[in-house]
């Protein structure tokens, strides 16, 4: 969890930059269209349909074997489970989760509108 929120807290600092962009892993699954244009346009680059059919083959070409945390890159983008959060966590691990993710939620927020 703290790598995860020291990279975050890093990509952060950048956001005003007119060479980064940030994207949720929520907003790609519930708005995948609208946030691949917005990709897209951001890095100067067509969007095109097949984009949405077409990436875990695409994906797969360009991971390399050693990268194992993308093992699962050519699966489907879909939405979690809206219960694991409950299951994993008793109810002062989720407000401790929820406490330390919170700004960061805001942040983006404000970004994205």
């Amino acid at each position: 969890m703290d790598k995860w929120m020291r990279a975050i807290a890093a990509s952060q600092k950048h956001l005003d930059k007119p060479n980064h962009v940030m994207v949720k892993y929520e907003d790609l699954v519930e708005d995948t269209q609208n946030q691949l244009v917005k990709l897209c346009n951001f890095m100067d680059v067509e969007f095109e349909e097949n984009m949405l059919s077409t990436y875990g083959e695409t994906a797969s070409n360009v991971s390399l074997q050693r990268e194992h945390w993308k093992k699962d890159v050519s699966r489907k983008i879909e939405k979690a489970s809206s219960t694991k959060f409950e299951r994993l966590f008793d109810e002062s691990q989720r407000e401790y989760i929820l406490e330390k993710v919170t700004p960061m939620n805001l942040k983006s927020k404000e970004i994205n509108n």
